[in-house]
């Protein structure tokens, strides 16, 4: 197999546009999958330190 699509199976390029997205993680990904995961693990960490603000276990 060639280097690009190597790099697109072990997540370093984008799977869709081929675009670099940084460090593999093993499993073909997109920017937008990324995005979207990122932005949940933020909201759930809010989610956790206004629960503790709040007095209530998270």
């Amino acid at each position: 197999m060639g280097e690009i699509a190597d790099m697109m199976l072990d997540g370093t390029l984008d799977c869709v546009t081929g675009e670099y997205i940084g460090d593999p993680c093993g499993y073909p990904r997109t920017f937008e999958e990324d995005e979207t995961h990122a932005t949940a693990a933020k909201r759930k960490k809010r989610r956790k330190k206004n629960m503790r603000k709040k007095g209530g276990e998270a």
